[in-house]
């Protein structure tokens, strides 16, 4: 009976060691079978969630070389091109230059502005890539403003050399014109002026020659000396001819 008894109790035991194998094989070939679902879907590479970055490969410039005439502006606009194929607006963060400063003033969003004549190169770089463009800022259309017409009497006639003195306002002499009541020789009433014209057209005789016999009149160009006052010859005038005056 114990015989029986030791044999029953090792059959079972080999059956739960059978059964403990056979599940740990199906947890290997279920793991096994997931991995390589896994796989097979691109779950084991990471391409899919780390796709190659795209680099910089050059800047374009636009618009290329233009023309700008002096105190107009234009937009720059930074294109940059990637090595995948798609493009990028990088003239908000690019670096601008000039080779020439002086010819142009360029904001930090590219906007460039002519201040003086002449050509220049402007550069936009991002990183280590610049891409360039040129450009030419010439004069404006020309305008005419009239400041000031002269005449009739008692104002000057005949307007001289015109000079701007260091107020910023305009001085300049007059052949003829002035006071009626001044005699000089046989061009009475028509001595000439001294007068000054600001730059909004507002003029005034600071001068009105032939106010005596021995005044001068005919006032050729003025000159603003060192002193700030104006001095220049006279074509005619008492006791010799010519004279000098200062105002």
């Amino acid at each position: 009976m114990m015989h029986g008894r030791a044999d029953a109790a090792s059959v079972a035991l080999l059956i739960r060691t059978i059964i403990q194998l056979l599940r740990s094989k199906m947890r290997a070939i279920v793991m096994s079978t997931i991995w390589l679902a896994l796989a097979g879907c691109g779950g084991g590479s990471n391409n899919a969630t780390n796709p190659p970055v795209a680099t910089l490969k050059d800047i374009t410039v636009t618009p290329a070389n233009p023309t700008l005439q002096f105190g107009n502006s234009v937009q720059l606009v930074v294109t940059g091109n990637y090595s995948d194929g798609s493009t990028r607006d990088l003239s908000s963060t690019a670096s601008w230059a000039s080779t020439d400063p002086k010819i142009v003033d360029i904001s930090t969003l590219g906007v460039v502005t002519a201040v003086a004549l002449g050509r220049t190169t402007v550069d936009a770089t991002s990183g280590t890539v610049k891409g360039s463009t040129t450009i030419e800022a010439t004069d404006g259309p020309a305008t005419k403003v009239i400041l000031h017409r002269f005449g009739p009497l008692p104002d000057g006639l005949q307007p001289n050399v015109l000079i701007q003195a260091s107020d910023g306002n305009f001085y300049g002499t007059t052949l003829g014109g002035g006071t009626t009541a001044h005699a000089c020789g046989n061009l009475s009433g028509s001595c000439g002026t001294v007068f000054k014209i600001t730059p909004d057209g507002t003029e005034t005789i600071l001068y009105a020659f032939g106010a005596t016999t021995k005044d001068g009149w005919t006032p050729n160009a003025l000159i603003q000396g060192g002193d700030g006052n104006f001095y220049g010859p006279t074509y005619g005038g008492a006791p010799s001819i010519g004279a000098h005056s200062s105002s």
